[in-house]
């Protein structure tokens, strides 16, 4: 197998069509390791990123990508997964491999993240699932990455799930009594009051979009907490968004009364996956449960689009999730740290172990 690392961002643009045919079939892959997520991010944040992106290849064929990039936290030199910082808790940014060839690919990454990429003195995986095939290769092929660093693993917690398994009408049978009574006593509510449902999608222009939804995030709990996810990052869903409208892959679910958009749902999806991304709602029309509008309106369209998995992830307020879950999964983060830097990174570990 051959390998190379990828520096320069302009060089990754001839990569899109074979990037995301192994990203489509790949058993850990996500719309967040698509070539669109990836270079979105990287055009947003590339002042803060020195790329590192390992391709292997096999006969010539793109067999396993690692998106990676390097970074300094308080002095340290961090590698991590392109797609993550700056952003929410739910982008499972992965390595993404050949179905049949991980055992071979996994270690050429290995070995690659250790002795070619540059110098770093610390590899952090992020959100890393249990029962993914990132966490059996880690085990299974990563013997040298453990020998050569001092690892630290952490729980990061449940990430929500929930699983659908036929229609709206089914998903309803299946849920809890209490479920289905709070559904139907709010889905009266919002129509006495005049609430309806549309998609962006469904609407003729976009151009505002990304102001319509930082305006009801500016009075969202994000915002009053420091951390408004859109309003952060708005020149990466200003190019994001648009490009995930356009391949159907995204949707911005809207309550609206009138003209006033009263909430909003950021959603994505891939295959039978989906992920709620980011939700706001006017504190103003905070009576009225907006959010909670647009939450059954979602899975309702995905429950028609036929979806499997609704992946909440773990958010800075995880309560609303946790009470719409039937499952979860367990997500880890592992800091590989190079033995010969252990000594000098303890003073600045909590760089460390931080949210990225």
């Amino acid at each position: 197998m051959d390998v190379e690392v990828i520096h320069d961002r302009d060089r990754l643009g001839p990569l899109q069509e074979e990037w995301d045919r192994l990203n489509l079939k790949a058993a850990d892959a996500s719309l967040f390791s698509s070539f669109d997520w990836i270079m979105a991010w990287t055009k947003s944040f590339a002042d803060k990123t020195d790329l590192r992106v390992v391709l292997v290849r096999d006969g010539g064929r793109l067999v396993a990508v690692a998106p990676c990039y390097l970074t300094r936290r308080c002095g340290i030199r961090l590698l991590q997964m392109l797609g993550k910082k700056n952003l929410w808790g739910t982008e499972q940014v992965s390595f993404i491999m050949e179905p049949g060839l991980e055992k071979e690919a996994a270690p050429v990454i290995f070995d690659t993240l250790l002795d070619s990429v540059g110098s770093w003195d610390a590899l952090s995986l992020w959100g890393v699932r249990y029962e993914s095939q990132m966490q059996d290769l880690l085990f299974s092929c990563g013997l040298r990455l453990f020998r050569e660093t001092k690892v630290v693993t952490s729980m990061l917690g449940q990430a929500p799930l929930i699983r659908i398994d036929g229609d709206w009408e089914g998903f309803l049978r299946n849920s809890s009594r209490n479920f289905r009574k709070i559904y139907r006593r709010k889905d009266l509510a919002f129509r006495e009051a005049g609430i309806r449902i549309i998609n962006e999608s469904e609407l003729e222009t976009h151009a505002d979009v990304v102001e319509r939804l930082v305006r009801i995030e500016s009075g969202s709990w994000q915002a009053k907490r420091g951390r408004p996810i859109i309003g952060h990052n708005q020149q990466f869903f200003r190019i994001i968004i648009p490009e995930m409208l356009e391949s159907s892959r995204g949707d911005v679910v809207w309550a609206q009364q009138g003209e006033q958009f009263l909430a909003f749902m950021l959603l994505f999806y891939q295959g039978e996956r989906a992920w709620f991304y980011v939700t706001g709602y006017d504190p103003t029309a905070e009576s009225l449960s907006p959010g909670a509008a647009v939450i059954y309106a979602a899975l309702q369209q995905l429950c028609e689009r036929g979806v499997k998995v609704v992946d909440m992830d773990i958010g800075r307020d995880d309560s609303w999730k946790l009470r719409w879950a039937n499952d979860h999964e367990i997500s880890l983060r592992h800091v590989f740290v190079r033995r010969s830097r252990v000594g000098r990174l303890v003073g600045s570990a909590v760089c460390l172990f931080t949210n990225p």
